[in-house]
């Protein structure tokens, strides 16, 4: 994600379930890309986060519409080279009583470091304040993955909603105990993205298809 030259944004629309915080946490890091246009210089990471009011679950950055909440989540500095990805676990509690219907939309905005990487973003809504414990979240594996994705203890009563890299929802599967298994035979080589909800709380995960 570009901080200056493209300011580059991540929005994600979901339904909190009209709970009045969202905890989320994730994975930071700087690191450069000469060869998409770089190099763009590296630097202590800052990602600001913003929760916006989505009624119906509608969206645009151009009118993002209500601003319920936003944090700055600081990351380390560079890794012994450019090139090098140093890891660092941020993590917030935002409230979100404000809104409409329950739809909200977080965008990832990056601030600092020309060039930065997110991963293993786990957001929860919830009825308290509770940083969420990303090494706690359910393991998924393969990844990269090519014929079957598995979903490590998920609980009965959860749904597996896997999206494209344009957002749009793929299908609904039902979680089962201890296990999970998501067919992607089908799926064409590229991103994808798998939200995994339960006992009002949501995993999302990025997911690489060979």
């Amino acid at each position: 994600m570009l901080t200056g030259f493209h300011d580059d944004q991540l929005a994600l629309t979901l339904n909190s379930e009209q709970l009045p915080y969202i905890n989320l946490s994730f994975l930071l890091s700087s690191v450069d890309a000469p060869t998409c246009g770089g190099p763009f210089g590296v630097d202590t990471t800052v990602m600001e986060v913003s929760i916006y009011d989505s009624p119906e679950g509608s969206f645009s950055f151009g009118s993002p519409g209500t601003l319920l909440a936003s944090d700055s989540l600081s990351g380390d500095g560079p890794g012994e080279t450019p090139y090098t990805l140093n890891w660092a676990s941020v993590s917030t509690s935002l409230g979100i009583s404000g809104s409409t219907d329950g739809n909200i939309t977080v965008v990832f905005d990056a601030l600092r470091s020309g060039y930065l990487a997110f991963d293993n973003i786990t957001i929860n809504s919830s009825t308290t304040a509770t940083i969420p414990n990303e090494a706690s979240a359910p393991a998924l594996y393969p990844n990269p993955v090519d014929r079957e994705l598995r979903i490590g203890h998920t609980q009965a009563g959860g749904q597996l909603l896997p999206y494209n890299a344009l957002g749009q929802l793929l299908l609904t599967q039902p979680a089962l105990p201890l296990e999970t298994r998501v067919p992607t035979e089908q799926l064409a080589p590229g991103m994808y993205y798998l939200s995994y909800v339960v006992n009002a709380q949501r995993h999302l995960y990025k997911v690489s298809k060979h």
